[in-house]
């Protein structure tokens, strides 16, 4: 039975005996020096010690045979820190060497804990007895062990079990079959053994070791007993136990399977060597209809790389006008599994389409089921053509003469331009001389009347004024000849097919560039139309002719294409336009080239490389100002000594191709009501005119000479109907003036005003409700921007 003892300076009523020995775990009791100074019978029974011997002792004392360090500091931190411990019996197998009444070595788990707050007086050790719950999972473990032993002895598969320095462990019976050895053979022996390249499994099992995980079976070559070779997938694992790694590793046989496919790859060589003898296109596609294999053939017709038409990318070859009824055929077959068969013409390396008739039969299984089709493809341009061409002989006969007088009149047409741009190159040589000439006289007229108004000489003071009026309206005079010889007519957008339009310049071209230049043209086929002032784009054509010309003395290559584009979001912005379908119109020559300076400033108006008298630097930047009047892009690629490519883009026009230009509508120019005008410009003389103008028409004028002025008045509640702002302006610009005064004024009217267009006219620059006007500007110009603008829409 249990005895209750304590030291004399406990007191005998401190811990009721009966309760203390009734609890059914072990209790001990010790003091601030680790002695007992009390136990219970649980524990007297299960450490064979009596009571009297174990009061007044140290654990280490009662138990020196084991080791108790950890119990000790336990016991430490109870008392000095007030924390409570947990031993179990898993991390601590031989805490204490307790036995049960059977005598069998007792499993338990100890807690330690401070019996008052810290730093404490006594400590209470509690041993609970876990031998029945560490026998029931003994137990499970073995019974779940021998599933896994169950599981890995009926595995087809080889299961090794590898520890970290690749001796095997565990070989399930599949192993001893694959290889020929006996269980008792492999365990111990390094794996590598069992395979022909040992660097590239020792490679393999490193990886796994380190932590990296394979993302697909590995095949590797394995030997047998004998020595004779076999295919193995072998997958590994890593997993720790008892802070030791090991790796299982799972090997499959696949020899059988890499011979099968070794067939089939045979099977599929000789098809297709059949297939790469014969002079047509042959094909294959998968039961679902998707091509996935054609011979050289067919790339060596469409100039395409291998892989390229996989899918749906054959599909690109077909005319466009037969891609449907192509794509209706081959879907009918695909769905019943009869034979495909249809006509439709196929795009060539060059562009141009020829008449194809396709076949294809599907490749049906055991069971009738379908594993495949096998297709061809044979040209049959010649027999359309002559047929075509016996069919229709009399009127390819009055079409040929009826296109030849067009084109012979087209030629005159382009001459007759062709010597306009003659005229201009000659009148533009001797520009800035002729302007310096009529600034001389205006500039000096000026300073001697003013010297002469000064001296009280008003009378003499005609002469000069007549020669600075007269060099004024011939300066006026030679610009106006400009422009009257470097286009037929006036800015007329209307529908253009670009390709027809080269063709009919194509005469001129070649005349133009001279005999020592290689002209390329390729206009592609089905060119999309844009809407664009005719005139203006033959004469960029000609110009960017001309100046590949100029950038090749010696001779070279100019080489123009034309192709339809569909720009994504990037390359739009690459070439600042919305995204969308464009035609692109490129001029590429094998010249000198750009420096980066030079390729910066190209499109600045009056920049030009090309000594005095031989060029005013207009031409660049005409064709700039075209094509983003025309909502297009035009971009440079040059690098020095290896030539320049400029790419012009505009907009797909999907109107009919036989419209005619709106008329603009006439429109009274006087003020329908008390209407308010804000005038911002830093020019005071340029001011005066706008508002004097306003005026006449009937509108109020306010002035400002710049942009906080004006935005002090556009934040205050006056009336503003229309802001006319300078772009240019000092310290806050005009875009910036009126993107301030659309914060409160968001529907507010702005005509912009400027002497380059160019600067200001992007897409990114106007919003609604925005528009600009370029200096010089006639007052009528300008009165009828005016009224357009203030006579029409909300206002503000």
């Amino acid at each position: 039975m249990g005895i209750w003892q304590t030291r004399p300076e406990i007191g005998q009523d401190e811990l009721p005996r009966t309760v203390f020995d009734a609890v059914d775990t072990g209790l001990i009791v010790v003091d601030g020096d680790h002695r007992v100074i009390a136990c219970n019978a649980w524990f007297t029974s299960a450490a064979r010690i009596g009571a009297e011997e174990a009061i007044g002792r140290t654990i280490e004392e009662l138990f020196p045979q084991t080791g108790t360090g950890r119990l000790t500091s336990a016991v430490a931190e109870a008392l000095k820190y007030g924390t409570s411990s947990i031993l179990t019996h898993s991390l601590h197998p031989a805490l204490l060497p307790l036995k049960t009444r059977a005598g069998r070595v007792l499993i338990h788990d100890v807690t330690v804990g401070p019996g008052g707050r810290a730093p404490a007086v006594h400590c209470l050790i509690q041993i609970f007895n876990v031998t029945v719950a560490a026998e029931r999972d003994r137990v499970l473990r073995e019974r779940q062990n021998a599933r896994f032993d169950a599981v890995v002895d009926s595995a087809p598969d080889v299961i090794l079990t590898l520890d970290d320095e690749d001796k095997i462990q565990l070989a399930n019976p599949a192993a001893a079959r694959q290889f020929g050895y006996t269980s008792q053979e492999l365990i111990g022996q390094p794996a590598t053994k069992l395979f022909e390249d040992h660097a590239a499994w020792n490679e393999i099992r490193g990886a796994v070791m380190s932590g990296n995980v394979a993302g697909q079976p590995i095949e590797l070559i394995a030997l047998h007993k004998d020595g004779s070779p076999s295919f193995f997938e072998v997958s590994l694992s890593r997993w720790v136990s008892e802070s030791r790694q090991f790796v299982t590793a799972i090997l499959r046989d696949v020899t059988e399977r890499r011979a099968a496919e070794k067939v089939l790859r045979a099977s599929e060589e000789q098809f297709r060597s059949m297939a790469q003898a014969v002079p047509n296109h042959v094909w294959t596609a998968s039961p679902n209809g998707l091509l996935d294999w054609f011979n050289d053939r067919v790339y060596e017709y469409s100039g395409t790389k291998p892989g390229t038409l996989d899918g749906q990318g054959w599909n690109t070859l077909v005319h466009p006008d037969d891609l449907p009824i192509v794509i209706e055929r081959w879907a009918e077959s695909v769905g019943s599994g009869r034979q495909y068969e249809v006509q439709f013409r196929l795009r060539r390396a060059d562009g141009t389409y020829r008449w194809h008739i396709a076949r294809a039969t599907p490749i049906r299984g055991p069971h009738g089921e379908i594993r495949g089709w096998v297709g061809s493809s044979t040209d049959i341009e010649d027999q359309k053509t002559a047929a075509q061409t016996l069919a229709n002989l009399n009127l390819a006969l009055e079409d040929r003469v009826t296109e030849r007088t067009s084109q012979l009149m087209q030629a005159e047409a382009a001459l007759r331009q062709s010597q306009k741009m003659e005229a201009v190159g000659q009148l533009t040589g001797g520009l800035a001389h002729d302007f310096n000439n009529f600034l001389q006289v205006i500039i000096g007229a000026l300073e001697r009347i003013k010297k002469l108004i000064s001296d009280g000489r008003i009378g003499e003071i005609d002469r000069f004024l007549n020669s600075a009026f007269d060099s004024a309206n011939r300066a006026a005079t030679l610009t106006h000849r400009l422009l009257a010889f470097s286009r037929r007519q006036p800015v007329d957008p209307r529908p253009v097919k670009v390709s027809q339009l080269i063709a009919n310049i194509e005469e001129l071209l070649r005349r133009l560039v001279g005999e020592t230049i290689n002209l390329e043209i390729s206009a592609g086929d089905d060119l999309w139309l844009v809407r664009c002032d005719n005139n203006q784009l033959e004469n960029a054509i000609l110009n960017l002719a001309v100046n590949a010309r100029d950038a090749m003395p010696e001779g070279g290559t100019i080489k123009i294409e034309t192709t339809n584009k569909v720009f994504d979001g990037s390359q739009a912005r690459q070439r600042d336009l919305s995204a969308g379908e464009f035609v692109c119109l490129r001029v590429n020559d094998t010249g000198v080239g750009m420096t980066p300076d030079v390729k910066t400033r190209a499109f600045d108006p009056f920049y030009t490389t090309k000594p005095i008298g031989q060029g005013t630097g207009l031409g660049l930047s005409m064709i700039y100002g075209f094509v983003r009047q025309s909502d297009g892009a035009v971009r440079i690629d040059s690098e020095e000594g290896k030539g320049t490519t400029i790419e012009i883009c505009l907009p797909r026009y999907k109107g009919d191709a036989a419209e005619t230009p709106d008329k603009p509508p006439q429109c009274d120019h006087r003020a329908a009501g008390d209407e308010v005008v804000l005038v911002v410009e830093d020019e005071a003389f340029v001011r005066l005119l706008i508002v004097d103008v306003l005026n006449n028409m009937g509108y109020r004028a306010l002035e400002a000479a710049d942009g906080v002025s004006a935005l002090g008045i556009l934040q205050s509640s006056q009336r503003i109907d229309l802001l006319v702002s300078d772009v240019g302006l000092p310290g806050l610009n005009g875009r910036q003036l009126a993107d301030a005064a659309r914060v409160n004024r968001p529907s507010l009217k702005v005509l912009f005003i400027t002497g380059y267009a160019e600067t200001a006219a992007g897409s990114s620059f106007l919003e609604t409700g925005m528009e600009i006007i370029t200096k010089p500007f006639s007052t009528s110009a300008l009165a009828t921007k005016l009224h357009e603008m203030v006579g029409s829409g909300p206002r503000k």
